[in-house]
This record gives C-alpha cells, sequence and structure tokens, in this order.
C-alpha cells in the first residue's frame, strides 16, 4: 500500500532547492547559499523568522554527510512508500552531472580526477589521484 503524506508534494517541489543548498554549503559558498534561500525565506514577514528558517536550512544542508550519495538521501526522505522504479530515479539523482566529491580533499572533481575501483558503487576511488599520491607519498616518508 502507498501512503501519502501532506507534504510530499511540498517536499518534491523543493528537492532541487535543498540539493542546491547541500551543494553550496559543501563548496563554502555563502553567494550561492544566499541566492538558494533568499527566495525561499523572503515571503516570511518577520525578519527574525527569516534569519531563523535560514539558519535551520544551512544547519540542515551542513548535516548531510559528505561520503553519502544524494540520491541516496533523497530516497531516505521519501520514506518506505516509494516505489521502486521511483527509487531507482532517486539513486540516479546527481547534483553534479560527471563529477564527484572527493572525501580526501574535500572537492568537487571530474570522474576522470578518480582511480577506477570495481568494488565502490560508482566504480570509482573515494579519493582524487592528487589525495591519493600525496597519501602514498606521506606513508612512504613515514616508513
Amino acid at each position: 500500500m502507498n501512503q501519502t503524506h501532506a507534504l510530499d508534494d511540498v517536499l518534491e517541489e523543493m528537492l532541487p532547492a535543498a540539493a542546491a543548498v547541500t551543494v553550496a554549503v559543501r563548496d563554502r559558498d555563502p553567494a550561492a547559499v544566499s541566492n538558494v534561500i533568499g527566495p525561499l525565506v523572503a515571503a516570511i514577514p518577520q525578519q527574525a523568522h527569516r534569519d531563523r528558517i535560514a539558519a535551520l536550512i544551512v544547519d540542515l544542508a551542513v548535516m548531510v554527510p559528505v561520503d553519502v550519495p544524494f540520491g541516496d538521501l533523497l530516497a531516505w526522505t521519501h520514506g518506505e512508500h516509494v516505489p521502486p522504479e521511483k527509487y531507482a530515479e532517486l539513486v540516479a539523482f546527481d547534483p553534479r552531472p560527471g563529477m564527484k566529491w572527493c572525501r580526501g580533499c574535500k572537492d568537487w572533481w571530474q570522474l576522470e580526477e578518480f582511480n577506477r575501483d570495481r568494488t565502490q558503487a560508482d566504480g570509482r576511488k573515494p579519493r582524487c589521484r592528487m589525495c591519493m599520491s600525496k597519501g602514498r607519498l606521506a606513508k612512504k616518508a613515514a616508513a
């Protein structure tokens, strides 16, 4: 049985903005955060409420783990009532097509900057080539 929630339509509508805020927070780009949040909170009459809601949005974006694919997070927000085809569509969501987040340097890089790894879901190592190289050099220097 598919259960719907009263907020399902609003959540669906806000997903692109949520992804944009999360990417902007990860990139530490205050202008991009402001560009996304500004129009959303502009309709709130009291400045104090606008500030609190904007802070809440940024706080929630900061809590998103950097090594979890957006698709998994989006699928989680939809709960157990998501049909398999919708879940597959959500898991395939990529806020930056052709790019990947490096766990080492905490930056976005083209997929080609990551070595292949068949054990990973996306087929690439979790750290970029530069971070892998730095790690090998540090290990070699310590030996």
